[in-house]
Parts: C-alpha cells; sequence; structure tokens
C-alpha cells in the first residue's frame, strides 16, 4: 500500500520542525504526502514561503514502483529516483535527514539491516518507522509485489540500534507501529 499509519506524522513534524534539515531524502514516497507535509511546516508554516520559487528545502525521494509517481509528486519533490534503496544506499550523497517510514519490512532481513548501517553513514538525522512483530508479515498478492512484508522486526532491536535517541511504539492493533530517530551524524539538538 503506498500509505502508512497517520500517528506518527505529530511526532515526525516535530522532529523535523526541532532540526530544519536543508536537504532530505524521503525513501518510499507512496502518496507523497511526506514532500508535502515536510514543505507544508518546513516551508509554509512559520515562514511563509509557499511559491516553488521560493524553496529552500530539498526534497529528493527514491521510490521502487513507478506507478506510484503521480503530478503531486513532480511538484513537491526535487527529484525522484525509481529503483531499490537496498541497491541504490551505497551509491546515495550525504543528506541533512532520511526518512524511511514503512519500507524497512519490504527489505530481507540482512539486507535491510546492511541498508541501515549505510543510510546512516549518509546523514545526521535518520527517522525510520516500522510495523512491528511477526504479525507485520505478509504475502501481498496483488501487482505491486514489493509490497510483500518478508522481514520481521522487534521494538526492542531498533530502540537499541545505535545513535538512538528517540522511540516511540504506536498502538495500531493488530500490528503496532514503532517511530525511531537516529542521530549518527551528529548528537540532537
Amino acid at each position: 500500500m503506498p500509505t502508512g499509519y497517520p500517528g506518527i506524522m505529530l511526532d515526525v513534524v516535530e522532529i523535523l520542525r526541532k532540526e530544519q534539515p536543508k536537504k532530505i531524502l524521503e525513501i518510499g514516497t507512496g502518496f507523497g504526502k511526506w514532500g508535502v507535509l515536510i514543505r507544508e511546516y518546513l516551508e509554509v508554516y512559520g515562514q511563509n514561503k509557499w511559491k516553488p520559487s521560493e524553496r529552500f528545502v530539498t526534497i529528493d525521494a527514491i521510490e521502487v514502483y513507478e506507478p506510484y509517481i503521480s503530478p503531486l509528486h513532480k511538484y513537491i519533490y526535487n527529484n525522484i529516483t525509481i529503483g531499490d534503496i537496498g541497491d541504490l544506499a551505497p551509491t546515495l550523497p550525504k543528506y541533512d535527514a532520511i526518512i524511511m517510514f514503512d519500507v524497512l519490512e519490504h527489505l530481507q532481513k540482512r539486507q535491510a539491516e546492511q541498508t541501515l548501517k549505510t543510510l546512516m553513514e549518509k546523514t545526521n538525522l535518520f527517522l525510520l518507522s516500522v510495523p512491528l512483530g511477526k504479525e507485520a508479515l505478509y504475502h501481498f498478492d496483488g501487482e505491486n509485489e514489493k509490497e510483500s512484508h518478508v522481514s520481521a522486526w522487534e521494538y526492542a532491536e531498533l530502540k537499541d540500534y545505535p545513535n538512538c535517541v528517540f522511540h516511540k511504539m504506536y498502538d495500531n492493533r493488530p500490528v503496532n507501529i514503532g517511530l525511531f530517530a537516529y542521530t549518527p551524524g551528529l548528537n540532537s539538538k
């Protein structure tokens, strides 16, 4: 599904407003809501910079499934790359912030662990959300085979990951959602 649990939005927006990153990578754009929220709360809210010519935040995106890309994406994001983050991570430049929501579970565990490590080397702030527990595993029987959940994650393994400075679990029965913030490049302000 090109969507995710909405309960994390306030926490994510507050973290981004506090940190004020200027160069952001979103992995797994889905419908593009995070790009819209970033534009709204880092440029418009409090700054009144709503015209494209006034933009001062770069938002790049990686999406594995090209049919999800719409005119909205092309308006909101600076650059969109179609591809699998497991393959693309080593080639990425540095970013002030990387956000990856509801993507990790789509990668095989070993590839996901390596991808996390690589991404954390590319940023000062890494935000991650993921459904938790084996209940989150499922095979997607639709057009986009990349929607299948092929790895299970536990709250404890991600909250104890190096440089984790914020973690919260949201009750979204039957599957809980974990939100984690890591600051591998800088200490949180």
